[in-house]
């Protein structure tokens, strides 16, 4: 398992939200990709989150919110990192895996979810 790294100052509260929602669905990833709305994938099946397409500035600074100043510097020098962290929700802590690699310039961030 990746190592975990503390909660993120920052984390956008769309995101946030995007990942509660997921996970509370049962969903096992979420999928930000630069130029697509926002899908989790759930039972298999990629799902919408009904949302707009993510503009490529949006999608970084979702991805950026993520990490970690040096977990950002890294993603920047190899193109990809896995970590974990914790985000606390409605007063209970949910540990999320993320996967997040940049895919012809554009971040694109497969955070998935796993209740611990």
């Amino acid at each position: 398992m990746p190592e975990p790294v503390p909660e993120p100052a920052n984390v956008s509260p769309r995101l946030r939200g995007w990942l509660a929602r997921a996970a509370t669905a049962g969903a096992s990833d979420v999928h930000l990709i630069a130029g697509y709305s926002p899908v989790m994938r759930l039972h298999g099946c990629l799902t919408p989150l009904e949302e707009t397409a993510l503009e490529a500035p949006e999608t970084d600074a979702l991805v950026r919110s993520l990490c970690s100043a040096e977990a950002f510097l890294q993603l920047e020098a190899r193109k990809n990192i896995d970590f974990s962290l914790t985000l606390e929700d409605a007063g209970r802590s949910r540990r999320f895996r993320a996967n997040l690699f940049v895919n012809g310039g554009r971040s694109a961030s497969p955070p998935c979810a796993m209740d611990w």
